[in-house]
């Protein structure tokens, strides 16, 4: 196993020397900034901020203020000694100002309502981003580990390659001399063979893989591109009890506070349709000034003028269509109250398969990392015994099968281990990204 670890820090040192270097924590800010996902994520979080300025926007008033000035001719006739000479009249002018303020009082409470589902809109919308930039950050971390394990398998490959040409040379020697039979040394080509077969196809899934990591964050493929390794902690001999992050996963896990909020909006939705059954009532003040002279402070208040109105208007039959709004606002808030009542049973699903996974995968690190080391000694041992003529080739190959095997279930293990990681604290929405 120390062999195995050298030969990825030698691996990684050499890429350093002639290539940049990307952590993990760099790709997904990388991908958080630039992926189409996280653009249509910050687009999706707008939208629904919108709806909260709205829903403000209903309460407040409303000010315009206008200003106009006009200059036009009108034909006439002069008359002079009794004739009537065409002519024009001077041209006249005329201004206008007008500053007007509207505030509505009250709707039926649908100006509050309006207010409130503004918010929970925009909490909604916040959710969605969140959630999909999660959802972003596990699929970064999935393609950057799956790179790292594809790695790290190569490796694997590459070293029993390297031992099973060793081995070859060696059961050459030794046929040659007759120490060893023609089936033996056959044994051995086999062997190498069938490790080279593996080489081949470990380098073709780490150019996949390295593939598979471009296009989740979104960035043009550099082959010469080195991912750093990544430590994963020490998973905890007990993690809380399964309740309690259920608990923590439905408070605060975003896809749940998204659809949480929205079904509060429909909720709203249903009192703001009633509203329609209720009068309707504002106020408005008006200030204007006209004249035929340009504006003047010494003249201007004999020209101005103020309007105060108060309006009020109630539908007395409006052809059923605030029943037809509260019927179609009650069905909507029935659907989105059964979605929220189905996403509980499904996060609590989820919740629960990846704590299971995270758990079983912090035991099979222990396992694989134990048992990687055994199977290494072994291999190490029975190679000195085959130099020496003391272990047969079929014990060599054997041997071998099972340090690649522990080997590649070591790699596998480790960046599994991480991976659920992720998962788990994506199913319990305390990701370190918002």
């Amino acid at each position: 196993m120390r062999r195995f670890v050298i030969m990825l820090a030698l691996a990684a040192v050499a890429g350093a020397a002639f290539a940049e270097e990307i952590t993990l924590e760099e790709a997904i800010d990388f991908a958080l900034a630039r992926s189409p996902a996280a653009v249509a994520a910050d687009s999706t979080y707008l939208n629904a901020r919108a709806d909260l300025y709205q829903g403000w926007g209903g309460i407040m008033p409303s000010a315009q203020l206008s200003y106009s000035a006009s200059r036009y001719y009108d034909r006439d006739v002069l008359r002079f000694s009794g004739y009537e000479i065409p002519g024009y009249v001077p041209p006249a002018h005329y201004y206008y100002a007008q500053a007007r303020l509207d505030q509505p009082l009250f709707a039926g409470g649908r100006l509050w309502w309006g207010v409130l589902s503004g918010r929970a809109s925009a909490r909604a919308g916040e959710a969605d981003r969140t959630a999909q930039r999660h959802q972003l950050v596990v699929d970064v971390a999935r393609a950057y580990f799956g790179v790292l394990k594809a790695d790290g398998l190569r490796e694997v490959a590459d070293l029993s390659l390297e031992a099973s040409r060793n081995n070859e040379e060696l059961a050459l020697v030794q046929y040659e001399t007759g120490a060893l039979s023609r089936a033996e040394y056959l044994a051995a080509v086999v062997q190498r063979g069938a490790d080279e077969i593996a080489a081949i196809a470990a380098e073709s899934a780490a150019v996949t893989a390295r593939l598979a990591f471009f296009n989740t964050v979104g960035m043009e493929p550099e082959p010469g591109l080195v991912f750093a390794q990544v430590e994963g902690e020490t998973p905890p001999p007990d993690l809380p009890p399964l309740e309690r992050l259920l608990e923590e996963a439905m408070a605060g896990r975003p896809d749940v506070v998204k659809t949480r909020e929205e079904k509060r909006v429909a909720d709203l939705a249903v009192r703001s349709a009633r509203a329609g059954w209720f009068p309707s009532v504002g106020a408005s003040a008006t200030y204007q000034w006209n004249d035929y002279n340009s504006p003047a402070a010494d003249t201007w208040d004999d020209y101005d003028e103020w309007t105060l109105g108060l309006s009020a208007s109630w539908y007395l039959f409006d052809s059923f269509q605030t029943k037809a709004n509260v019927d179609r606002a009650r069905a909507a808030a029935a659907l989105r109250r059964s979605a929220y009542e189905r996403l509980r049973d499904v996060v609590a699903l989820d919740v629960t398969n990846v704590y299971y996974e995270y758990k079983r995968q912090a035991e099979t690190v222990t396992v694989a990392t134990e048992t990687a080391a055994a199977a290494e000694e072994e291999f190490a041992i029975v190679q000195e015994l085959y130099a020496l003529g003391g272990a047969s080739t079929l014990e060599l190959t054997g041997a071998q099968a099972r340090f690649v095997d522990a080997g590649n279930s070591l790699v596998e293990a480790k960046y599994d281990m991480l991976i659920a990681d992720f998962d788990l604290h994506r199913a319990l929405g305390d990701l370190p990204y918002r």
